[in-house]
């Protein structure tokens, strides 16, 4: 289960699904979080990850350093540092972020790459899907967006069929007997996230039909399909490294469908009698 322990700056406010993971006796990771970034200054050195206005970097020592920038001028945004051990961690936000707060979540996207970071030191990832707990059995149910993610997880909520861990980032974790599946605090339309842990029982991977049809995928076919979906912590050799082998193993141990649904309640029907064959 992924839980925080957040040292907040004053007047930094966080969306309510953050709630159910906040835990300073327990804790995943402890983040402190401070506004001001005047003390803050980028590597002098390319990353070897870096995407538009985002950068990582994995230190000898073993600390990880994240930037994120303006699009518009290129000056750093956000700054932040996990220790190596993935215990503790740290982010600073610029001051044109207050004005922002209640549209949107300050620490993000720094602490979704923090989680990624130390979820693959724990044989865990992120994955980007929607996930239920169907009676003590975890589904999950994969796919770009507009797919149907929250779609079917708006459905099983309006049956009240199943609890919704969330409709967006699950993390699955490997466990004694097989895999295990849980809620975090970054969801889409469907406002609702559990830091309940489950089973994984079943995955689905998602596209509109005129039909609810199914079609069986081989371990080698989920694979692909559970890694296009993955998020990888690729300033991290090590971590790319243990994610990839959890793919293989959840891809050879889980069940998989290629599901084409409806969106009704036919669709509940349907995956509910393929995950009893």
């Amino acid at each position: 289960m992924l839980a925080y322990d957040l040292d907040l700056a004053e007047g930094c406010q966080l969306p309510p699904s953050y709630g159910a993971f906040r835990d300073d006796r327990d804790s995943t990771v402890c983040i402190a979080v401070r506004w001001g970034l005047s003390e803050v200054t980028p590597g002098g050195t390319q990353p070897p990850h870096s995407v538009p206005n985002i950068s990582a970097l994995r230190t000898e020592s073993g600390t990880t350093e994240f930037w994120v920038r303006k699009s518009t001028t290129g000056d750093v945004a956000q700054a932040g540092w996990l220790s190596a051990d993935r215990s503790s961690g740290r982010i600073h936000l610029g001051s044109s972020l207050r004005g922002a707060l209640g549209m949107f979540c300050p620490l993000g996207p720094l602490d979704q790459m923090m989680v990624m970071s130390l979820l693959a030191d724990r044989q865990s990832t992120l994955v980007h899907a929607a996930g239920v707990d169907l009676g003590g059995d975890g589904l999950l149910f994969f796919g770009s967006s507009g797919a149907g993610k929250s779609t079917l997880a708006a459905l099983w909520r309006d049956a009240q069929a199943a609890t919704i861990l969330g409709d967006e980032r699950i993390a699955v974790h490997r466990s004694p007997d097989s895999f295990v599946i849980s809620g975090t605090p970054w969801h889409s339309t469907v406002q609702k996230v559990s830091p309940l842990e489950v089973p994984l029982k079943a995955m689905f991977f998602l596209e509109h039909a005129s039909a609810n049809t199914a079609d069986q995928l081989s371990p080698l076919q989920t694979a692909v399909e559970v890694h296009r979906q993955t998020g990888l912590p690729h300033w991290d050799r090590e971590g790319v490294e243990s994610v990839t082998d959890l793919i293989a193993d959840i891809a050879e141990g889980i069940p998989a469908w290629r599901l084409g649904f409806v969106p009704d309640a036919s669709a509940l029907d349907f995956v509910r009698c393929l995950i009893s064959r």
